[in-house]
């Protein structure tokens, strides 16, 4: 079985819901990504604030996330001051290096594009997502025992 961390792209907070929902059967800490380009297009601070909708209404569900800023850095770095925990962005190297060291003084981790073509799942409005979340997980992560 797999053991890195399973991903969701979301749009909307009830998707990262259904993301969550469906990941409590299983052994493993989520990651809850953005669409590609949700910084440029809603901003880091309606990210932000759905992460935060999601602690309190999954206080005891273990996960992580992160906003995907493109190759801005002005919108990596507003999402920084919205004190989001991870975000996703391509530039070059001088940017990145600085973006880097500003996401590591705010314990925020950088992730590059390629995160969107590993293993994950992009949550849609059209089917069942639980039932779709269940059998991505079940090709990879143990269930729970309990």
């Amino acid at each position: 079985m797999n053991q890195k961390q399973p991903a969701f792209i979301v749009q909307s907070l009830d998707q990262a819901r259904d993301a969550l929902t469906a990941t409590r059967a299983f052994s493993c800490v989520p990651l809850i990504l953005s669409t590609m380009g949700y910084a440029a297009a809603l901003g880091p601070a309606v990210f932000q604030a759905m992460i935060q909708a999601l602690r309190q209404e999954f206080p005891d569900r273990p996960f992580t996330s992160a906003v995907d800023c493109g190759q801005a850095p002005g919108h990596a770095m507003a999402a920084l001051r919205c004190d989001v925990e991870g975000l996703v962005i391509d530039g070059d190297e001088d940017a990145m290096e600085r973006i880097r060291d500003m996401a590591n003084q705010k314990n925020c981790m950088v992730y590059s594009p390629h995160i969107y073509e590993g293993e994950v799942l992009e949550m849609t409005s059209d089917q069942d997502m639980i039932s779709v979340c269940d059998s991505f997980l079940s090709a990879r992560y143990e269930r729970n025992d309990a």
